[in-house]
């Protein structure tokens, strides 16, 4: 006696063969940003019984056609889906604008097959502030740069969707007006709606390795949520030494008196 076929397998095979399987049915669940394993996401039996005689009802079973990346469990006599493991917007959509993972229910068995398709859309909270790579960044730049210049700077990363997402840039540099800060913001090439930059800090007037041979600035990035949430990176700008003087004595000339009787070698 050969094996019976599994499952998913047997659903396959009925949609190709038989002539009575009837279109899929779409569901639409919305859910919070953080869910827990074991939550439940839907009940398919309210759907179901609209479709349905009420006699045959006792009937369904109910099995996966596609779950991709196993997100979620479903008890095939009730029709109630849950999450498989705890499920996080932020990891599975990262700066993704929509969350939306997709997955196809057979209804069973064959006479009554039906394809339901459930779409689970994951709301998004603020839940994350902005972070760069590193808590402080040094830069050294020559006291000869000319006032302009731009030395590049990391920028933060926010896994939260836009308009939560990293949404503008400050600097704070309370002690000096030497620099400026410049942002560009740079096209969505991912195509995930959210928005990259570009950071640089500006040079904005001349530089004296002899009046200042070092600064500190704070860059803050600050993401769209209300109220928002702020990351920051302390950055130390060390300003190198260049050959710009000439020595100088104290005096322009000096004076000193030999006496007649100083033998040779002798030092004044």
């Amino acid at each position: 006696m050969q094996p019976a076929l599994p499952v998913v397998a047997s659903i396959l095979l009925l949609l190709v063969c038989c002539g009575h399987v009837t279109r899929g049915h779409v569901i639409h669940v919305n859910t919070t940003d953080d869910v827990a394993r074991g939550a439940r996401i839907v009940d398919l039996r309210p759907t179901v019984s609209s479709l349905y005689e009420p006699a045959a009802l006792p009937q369904l079973r109910y099995a996966f056609l596609s779950n991709p990346d196993s997100l979620f469990a479903l008890d095939r006599v009730s029709g109630v889906v849950t999450a498989a493991r705890q499920l996080d917007r932020d990891r599975l959509c990262p700066g993704r604008r929509a969350c939306v993972r997709r997955l196809d229910v057979g209804v069973q068995p064959a006479r009554y097959f039906r394809k339901l398709r459930v779409a689970v859309a994951f709301a998004d909270d603020n839940d994350n502030a902005p972070s760069f790579p590193a808590s402080h960044v040094r830069l050294d730049v020559s006291e000869a740069t000319a006032p302009g210049s731009a030395l590049p700077l990391p920028a933060a990363r926010d896994p939260d969707a836009p308009p939560l997402g990293v949404d503008r840039y400050e600097l704070r540099s309370p002690d000096t007006d030497a620099f400026e800060l410049r942002v560009t913001r740079a096209d969505d090439e991912a195509g995930t709606g959210a928005a990259g930059f570009d950071l640089r800090l500006v040079v904005a007037r001349p530089l004296d390795r002899e009046t200042a041979s070092s600064y500190r600035v704070t860059v803050l990035a600050v993401d769209g949520g209300r109220p928002a949430r702020t990351g920051s990176i302390d950055v130390d700008v060390i300003v190198g030494d260049v050959n710009d003087n000439r020595p100088v004595f104290e005096r322009a000339t000096y004076d000193v008196e030999v006496s007649d009787k100083l033998y040779r070698a002798t030092i004044c």
